[in-house]
């Protein structure tokens, strides 16, 4: 029988638990490493954290997976809801708070309808962004001649244009509800990971 591989978030990764070998901590969060101003977010820097969404393996374009973080075919999962993990933070790493399985803390901020919602209009944005066509060729030559006044004027707005007025209307959509959740624009990670900034998981009561 043909074996399948298992998709898995490749960001994350296992810590040795010296408070219970028997339980390694999951690594689901990561230090924000972002300047202060790529987000509006209501909380210092220092107390955020960024979570990474990984990157498809794809040639011709970036595309970013639509797997809720933690709900990837090899993820780590609890046995409480069906294998469906909630992040509970169990243990301190080097400061900061995780759990045993690869549930996130995005979870906390987060829908999974919402997220998924979010990822597959930035992929589709990236897509028409990175796809050749004969428009955008004949837009490039003209913007070439023109001296750039059609992009001056925004005539036949580039696919990148859109995509960082989409994640900006997005931010200022959780801005408006209270959500402390923002998007990175995948620019600033070069387009290697999709990011979320949230506060950092802090000390279970």
């Amino acid at each position: 029988m043909e074996s399948v591989s298992k998709f898995f978030n490749y960001h994350e990764y296992r810590q040795f638990n010296r408070s219970d070998p028997s339980k390694p901590i999951i690594i689901t969060h990561f230090p924000n490493v972002y300047p202060s101003d790529a987000t509006d977010i209501d909380i210092p820097k220092e107390q955020t954290r960024i979570v990474r969404i990984p990157r498809l393996m794809s040639i011709d374009y970036p595309q970013f997976s639509p797997d809720f973080p933690g709900c990837e075919d090899a993820a780590i999962k609890g046995a409480e809801n069906g294998g469906e993990s909630v992040f509970k933070p169990e243990y301190q790493y080097e400061g900061q708070w995780f759990g045993t399985t690869s549930a996130s803390p995005l979870g906390l901020y987060l829908q999974k309808d919402e997220y998924k919602a979010i990822v597959s209009k930035v992929n589709d944005l990236l897509k028409a962004q990175y796809a050749s066509s004969f428009f955008w060729v004949v837009y490039i030559i003209l913007d070439i001649l023109t001296l750039g006044l059609l992009t001056c004027f925004r005539f036949g707005k580039h696919p990148a244009v859109s995509l960082e007025e989409y994640i900006r209307t997005i931010n200022k959509n959780f801005k408006e509800e209270g959500k402390l959740c923002r998007v990175i624009s995948p620019r600033l990670s070069g387009y290697l990971s999709l990011d979320f900034e949230i506060p950092r998981p802090e000390r279970p009561m």
